[in-house]
């Protein structure tokens, strides 16, 4: 019989990080810096460590950390399960170390990240758009965007960006996150189409969150649309 040491270790990984996040919502503020001072510890590169040195810095003189830290129990169950989990297991307990095996073997950089522009359809024409003079009707189909996405992952890459275009137009959008459910999606998107039903079915995946575009308060967004 053998072992996948691989899955194995994967499945110490998702556990450790939800007992983490138990750990977390008890006393957040109290708790957080204990859940840094063992992840500086388990930390295997020298950027990593310094890179929570950093935040453990930041948190002591920054009031805004402690306050997101107080939602942390507003944050829905599955994208405790969904999106935090692919995030630090997949992502970055997983990924990234891989990412660095593969770029000194390869001899290239392994980005962390990949952007897909899965369409360059848009419901609005903002001024000064860079997307606004694509052609609004190229897309990638479906198996396109799942194979890069399949390639994406065999690379270490767990967290994918959607730009445009408006993603929110494309036709099988979540028909992507719900096939890769152990990836972390960001879309950019001018937050239009997000309606009720549309965040339900957020909610539902759980693994993908919005960055909704802004110029500033209503007056100033809806001057460029």
């Amino acid at each position: 019989m053998s072992i996948d040491f691989e899955l194995a270790k994967k499945y110490a990984a998702d556990k450790l990080i939800k007992q983490a996040l138990k750990y977390l919502e008890k006393d957040p503020e109290e708790n957080f810096l204990q859940i840094l001072d063992i992840g500086e510890k388990l930390a295997r590169r020298d950027n990593h460590k310094n890179a929570i040195k950093i935040i453990k810095e930041n948190y002591k003189t920054t009031p805004l950390i402690k306050k997101y830290l107080k939602k942390i129990n507003d944050i829905a169950p599955s994208y405790k399960n969904g999106l935090l989990m692919n995030f630090f297991v997949n992502s970055a307990i997983f990924g990234i170390p891989y990412q660095y095996e593969l770029s000194e073997d390869l001899g290239v950089d392994v980005p962390w990240t990949m952007l897909i522009d899965p369409t360059s359809a848009c419901n609005l024409n903002c001024e000064g758009c860079w997307a606004g003079e694509y052609n609004k009707s190229d897309s990638l189909d479906f198996a396109t965007i799942d194979r890069i996405i399949t390639e994406a992952k065999e690379m270490g890459i767990y967290f994918i960006v959607f730009s445009g275009g408006e993603p929110t137009v494309y036709p099988q959008l979540f028909d992507i996150f719900e096939k890769h459910d152990d990836v972390g999606f960001m879309m950019y998107t001018n937050g239009t189409l997000i309606d009720d039903e549309f965040a339900d079915r957020m909610l539902e995946v759980g693994n993908v969150t919005p960055a909704i575009s802004l110029e500033g308060f209503r007056e100033e967004t809806d001057k460029r649309r």
